[in-house]
């Protein structure tokens, strides 16, 4: 995966914004507000992106369209699957969309499939702690095999088994 700068030596730290694809993003001065000094900065300032997930992943911006059809419908299968013991214990199974604060180096995820309790701890009012989950699920395709099973995975924590 390519990254580049935004903007070089910016602030002291280097701040790397990177398609899903590895194609390196440019950097377009603006006016108004300070800028952004993290990827973390970056993703709290973004408007809505349709059709798009922006995720800070190990520092960088990772912005990939949402998945395909079939994408979803695995995640979907797999709630499904868990719904018993989801309604026996009043957890919320969220299919995609639900951000995830990880916890320590705040990268936020937006995993294809979360169970969280009824009361998962939050960070603001978007994301879900993952301190607070039960269970992350990321469904890889061919357009992210390359990327999650080494970025999303090495990122998230992950819980033993009862």
């Amino acid at each position: 995966m390519r990254n580049s700068e935004w903007p070089p030596g910016y602030g002291g730290r280097h701040l790397m914004v990177t398609t899903a694809r590895g194609r390196p993003t440019r950097h377009v001065p603006r006016k108004g507000p300070s800028p952004a000094r993290t990827a973390r900065d970056l993703l709290e300032t973004l408007p809505p992106t349709p059709g798009f997930r922006a995720e800070v992943i190990d520092g960088n911006l990772i912005v990939s369209p949402v998945g395909t059809p079939e994408h979803s419908w695995s995640a979907t299968l797999l709630s499904y699957a868990l719904q018993p013991i989801v309604m026996e214990r009043k957890w919320h199974a969220h299919v995609g969309g639900v951000n995830v604060c990880i916890d320590g180096p705040r990268d936020s995820l937006i995993p294809d499939l979360v169970l969280a309790p009824a009361d998962c701890p939050r960070w603001g009012t978007l994301e879900l702690r993952s301190s607070g989950l039960i269970m992350v699920t990321e469904v890889t395709s061919p357009g992210s095999a390359r990327i999650d099973p080494t970025t999303s995975l090495a990122s998230t924590p992950r819980a033993e088994c009862p």
